[in-house]
């Protein structure tokens, strides 16, 4: 339940989760329902992606437990959910996924998914009006992955989704590459690479009056990532953080105003709405637990922010412009200790 107090009046919210399930054997199943409606509000004590939903759970899986032949590890499952709005039980939309995990026995994992929307998707959200909705068809999604014996010095993994709209242009691309390297038992070494790439979304733009702009837009992610720890001792260790994100958004000259029954139409708009996002950061820190439950932290982080409209760039001109930028440097100190009860009563 949530109870917010503001500008005099109270608003009441409530949200539920219930699961029946077998959760033994090598086939296990269960259905499951969450709900909560468009007052329940946590924002001031943790992160609601949003509210107003009620959705309908239900998965099978077979799994492994007893290594065989060839494998450590084995499991399958088939997931579907069915979601609708709260308020009214307006229909939202669905999924089916059906995934597999395998470890062989050298530690090499494997695995990949399918998943597919079947039929007409409800998005009451993206409007960004109270009532209406835009209405597309189903994506089909495959994804696969394979990651190598992390107790070798040299280990990587490698994940990549490509999905595509039924009847639709909009297709989706990702790519993750991350190699780690175990220099000694007390120095490890870890980047990450992760392109992603949604191509012809149909994206909001803005209200105009009493219409609701869409455009045709292009939208990538390029992130690149660095972490390395050196331990000096179990209690004691430094670590070093890099992490560039860079997202551009580019609008062709094609937009669109949502009609009444969610689809879109020909506008005469125009516009530019392209957006260039760039944060860097790396951090320094160190980390030492000088006794069970008590830490001393200290960090220096230096972070840099940019947003533009400049999402013709290239990734190097981009980089360039970006370090233009002011840089903030901060540093902080933490110190917790624990204090235990049983040991400070002696000292009364």
């Amino acid at each position: 339940m949530s109870k917010v107090r503001e500008k005099g009046t109270t608003t009441n919210g409530y949200s539920g989760y219930l699961r029946l399930s077998k959760i033994y054997g090598n086939f296990q199943y269960g259905i499951a329902h969450f709900r909560n409606d468009d007052k329940y509000d946590i924002k001031d004590l943790g992160f609601q992606r949003r509210n107003n939903h009620a959705n309908y759970f239900g998965d099978i899986s077979y799994q492994i437990f007893k290594p065989t032949k060839h494998f450590n590890r084995i499991k399958i499952d088939l997931n579907a959910e069915i979601e609708y709005l709260n308020s009214g039980d307006k229909y939202l939309g669905n999924e089916f996924e059906l995934k597999a995990f395998l470890m062989t026995k050298n530690r090499f994992a494997f695995g990949g998914s399918l998943t597919a929307n079947i039929n007409n998707q409800y998005d009451y959200f993206k409007p960004r009006v109270k009532g209406r909705f835009f209405k597309q068809k189903g994506v089909l999604e495959g994804e696969a992955w394979i990651s190598t014996d992390y107790r070798k010095k040299f280990a990587f993994d490698i994940r990549t989704t490509l999905g595509k709209r039924a009847n639709s242009s909009e297709r989706y691309t990702y790519l993750r590459i991350s190699p780690r390297f175990q220099f000694t038992d007390k120095f490890q070494l870890i980047y990450e690479f992760e392109y992603e790439k949604l191509k012809n979304e149909k994206g909001w733009v803005k209200k105009l009056n009493d219409a609701i702009i869409f455009g045709n837009r292009d939208v990538k992610s390029i992130t690149n990532g660095l972490t390395g720890k050196l331990s000096f001792t179990i209690k004691s260790s430094l670590a070093l953080t890099f992490r560039h994100y860079w997202s551009p958004v580019q609008y062709d000259a094609n937009f669109y105003s949502l009609n009444s029954q969610g689809t879109l139409d020909n506008n005469d708009y125009t516009g530019n709405h392209d957006i260039n996002y760039n944060i860097w950061n790396l951090d320094l820190s160190y980390n030492w637990e000088f006794a069970p439950g008590s830490q001393l932290v200290a960090l220096y982080r230096n972070a840099i922010f940019n947003k533009d409209d400049l999402s013709h760039l290239s990734f190097s001109k981009n980089l360039d412009n970006l370090f233009q930028e002011s840089i903030t440097n901060n540093f902080s100190i933490k110190f917790i200790y624990y204090l235990d009860y049983n040991k400070i009563k002696n000292w009364f």
